[in-house]
């Protein structure tokens, strides 16, 4: 067999590097990226079942929060409405109390180390946060978002874990205080799936 002539070979590297041929070629090699749906997905309209939580008040005060300010939060009705964005890369929160509403995204996927963004803190204001997804074992994957709350000599961390329970119907946020890497409490907040508001 003999080989190509040399203005053989020039016509067939001009055909390959045509735009219409290059990109038959790369869409060929490469796929499409397309983004992977989040592990658990929190959408849905959730109310607090105080009854089945831990309270709340020992973490608060751990966290410095004053007394009475804590027994009223302790008691607070809270409902939440979760949802997924389009391009399934956000979850977007309203949490709602009788005082105010607070609205804000999480990550759906694992976030770059530098993707940090400001969150309603539990002693008020807000506080950087960062959001990855975590194992739970027998529970699937978590949603745990990180809050640094003081620096100084007592670097105090705020650790909140989503996870879903009882086929989808229970949504449980794990909190936890870190004192110094030391775990100093923690709380169990259940919420159950209701039905959609009426508009």
């Amino acid at each position: 067999m003999s080989c190509p002539s040399s203005q053989s070979f020039l016509i067939l590297l001009s055909l390959l590097l045509s735009s219409d041929v290059t990109a038959f070629v790369i869409t060929a090699v490469i796929p499409a990226v397309i983004p992977n749906p989040p592990p658990v997905d929190f959408s849905g309209y959730w109310s607090m079942d105080l009854g089945s939580s831990d309270r709340l008040k020992p973490l608060l005060r751990e966290l410095g929060v004053p007394r009475l300010l804590c027994s009223l939060l302790e008691r607070l009705a809270v409902s939440q409405e979760i949802g997924l964005g389009e391009d399934s890369s956000f979850f977007n929160f309203k949490v709602i109390t009788k005082f105010k509403t607070d609205q804000f995204s999480l990550p759906a996927q694992d976030c770059d180390e530098e993707d940090k963004r400001l969150l309603p803190s539990p002693t008020g204001g807000k506080a950087e946060a960062r959001t990855i997804w975590v194992s739970c074992g027998e529970k699937g994957y978590g949603l745990e978002t990180t809050q640094k709350l003081k620096e100084g000599l007592s670097e105090v961390v705020f650790v909140t874990t989503r996870t879903l329970e009882d086929e989808g119907d229970v949504l449980v946020e794990l909190c936890k205080v870190l004192r110094n890497g030391e775990e100093t409490s923690r709380c169990r907040r259940v919420l159950r799936r209701t039905a959609m508001r009426k508009a």
